[in-house]
């Protein structure tokens, strides 16, 4: 007997509870009851009966994650991206995290869609109505996909962009943002500042990197499903109004998804050059602050060296000074003690007449200057006369 699908299964790693799987096939078309069913398409076969192992199995972790992802709006969703070191709402992280997952969520989503349409274009299901009913949830699923996708890429294409047009502006003024940037504390604030930005930017790149993996499956997936749609035609539901509207419905499905999804590459695109901008700006700063480190320790370490070396120089002077006043106050006095003299005064000449004495330095006294001084005035005189004999002066002492 043919699995049955659990009532009431959460979805698990994207595909949703609601599932197609062989209990939705009438047992008289079944050719092997316990054989997987055959996909309509060869290449979405391992897809197909991973994604109905997997709807049988019970929700784990990130199958939680992923409803109260649903209950989030945008802005929520970044806030737990940015401040949850393992938050990545994407159908890669939560396929990269799945335990022998071989196939993406999106291809296993497209492979039952593609089923479901299979089961109505060839009347094995047992209800219509209840194989429609799923058809509807899953391509919910994919439109929440791309809705959830395209809100996340937007806000945070405008998140990065506001930081962009902020951070840029310094740059713009590299002169003043140098001279800032010689302040420490100015420089402490700017590179913590850009290390919370680069927590950002390295998040939102990881995100996106996952939702462009996700993007990129969609498209695939998607073509599929269309190369299957125009394969099969309408003719088959020519009789039948509901199933020709659901046919029309699933191609329309089909050409909407593929221009979303290439409409979210492009967006993808447009994030990933915004983030390298952002990072480049911030390694300009970064670079900026770094230079204007060193540049403060050379400056830091030049005026030490300045006021060592003034203080060196001022010590030098100070004992050069004190040096000089030590020989400049004992220059008068001798530190070698009076030399006695040996040489005997001169005697005193004497006359009968007045003496002129000569002291034994050498100086004549006052009284024998103010004579000779006398003797000098008198020579002046007598040589005015005319022809006069010159008179003999006697220099002391009576003559007979």
């Amino acid at each position: 007997m043919a699995p049955v699908r659990p009532p009431g299964h959460g979805e698990a790693n994207g595909v949703n509870d609601a599932s197609i799987t062989e209990s939705d096939y009438d047992d008289d078309d079944m050719d092997q009851a316990n054989a997987p069913p055959i996909h309509p398409l060869k290449s979405m076969q391992g897809a197909f009966e991973e994604s109905i192992f997997e709807s049988m199995q019970k929700p784990d972790q990130y199958t939680e994650m992923a409803k109260e992802m649903t209950s989030l709006g945008p802005e929520a969703r970044r806030k737990k991206l940015l401040e949850s070191e393992d938050y990545n709402s994407s159908y890669n992280a939560r396929w990269r995290k799945t335990p022998g997952a071989k196939y993406h969520p999106l291809w296993k989503l497209m492979a039952q869609i593609s089923f479901g349409v299979h089961l109505l274009q060839q009347h094995l299901a047992k209800s219509d109505t209840e194989v429609v009913k799923i058809l509807h949830t899953h391509v919910e699923e994919v439109d929440s996909f791309l809705e959830r996708t395209t809100e996340d890429f937007e806000l945070a294409l405008v998140d990065v962009k506001e930081r962009i047009n902020y951070l840029r502006l310094p740059l713009e003024h590299v002169n003043i943002f140098d001279v800032m940037l010689d302040d420490k504390q100015f420089r402490t604030s700017i590179l913590e500042g850009n290390e919370k930005i680069e927590r950002i930017v390295e998040r939102t790149a990881r995100a996106m990197n996952d939702s462009l993996v996700d993007v990129t499956k969609g498209i695939q997936a998607t073509m599929e499903l269309a190369r299957y749609l125009d394969k099969i035609g309408e003719e088959w539901a020519d009789n039948n109004d509901e199933l020709l509207g659901i046919y029309n419905a699933m191609r329309g499905n089909a050409e909407g998804w593929y221009r979303c999804f290439l409409t979210l590459q492009m967006k993808g695109n447009t994030l990933g050059v915004a983030l390298v901008q952002l990072g480049s700006i911030l390694n300009e700063m970064t670079k900026r602050a770094g230079v204007a480190s060193r540049r403060s320790v050379v400056s830091t370490y030049l005026h030490r060296v300045h006021s060592s070396r003034s203080r060196k120089g001022r010590h030098a002077a100070s004992i050069a000074r004190g040096e000089l006043e030590y020989h400049s106050s004992s220059s008068n006095v001798s530190i070698f003690p009076a030399a006695t003299s040996t040489r005997q005064p001169k005697a005193q000449t004497t006359s009968t007449g007045p003496s002129c004495s000569v002291s034994c330095h050498g100086d004549l006294s006052s009284a024998a200057q103010t004579r000779r001084q006398s003797v000098r005035g008198q020579i002046r005189k007598s040589s005015t006369a005319a022809k006069a004999p010159y008179p003999q002066v006697a220099l002391g002492g009576n003559h007979p």
